[in-house]
């Protein structure tokens, strides 16, 4: 649980809805796995060398699905520890808190050269 409340967007309530509705996050081997559980993978329409990928598949749980899709809204602002995300990062441990920022910086821009490169958490 303390895991999943490190990320922005992800406060006890969501992260426990999450964990009651995925269960046990190990029986998925890979993130893209759990992306294909969650519905979040292109469709595709493929023929000979052909390959298209369109929307979103949607398939899969829909409650899950919607818990992270509002919990990444979050990350729309500028990558910052501070107020209730900070309070939730104090009892964790450094690794635990540089994966969030990388998360954070990861879910807001959109390339690496983007990216905001002091750790507010170990200045």
């Amino acid at each position: 649980m303390k895991a999943l409340q490190s990320l922005r967007g992800m406060a006890f309530l969501t992260a426990v809805s999450l964990a009651a509705e995925i269960g046990s996050f190990r029986r998925l081997g890979s993130p893209m796995q759990l992306m294909a559980y969650l519905g979040l993978v292109p469709r595709e329409y493929s023929s000979g060398q052909l390959i298209r990928r369109g929307k979103l598949t949607k398939a899969g749980n829909s409650h899950a699905r919607r818990l992270f899709v509002e919990a990444a809204w979050s990350c729309r602002h500028r990558p910052a520890v501070k107020g209730e995300l900070s309070e939730r990062l104090s009892g964790t441990d450094s690794e635990m808190q540089a994966i969030s920022w990388k998360a954070q910086n990861r879910l807001h821009t959109s390339s690496p050269d983007e990216a905001y490169p002091v750790d507010p958490i170990h200045e």
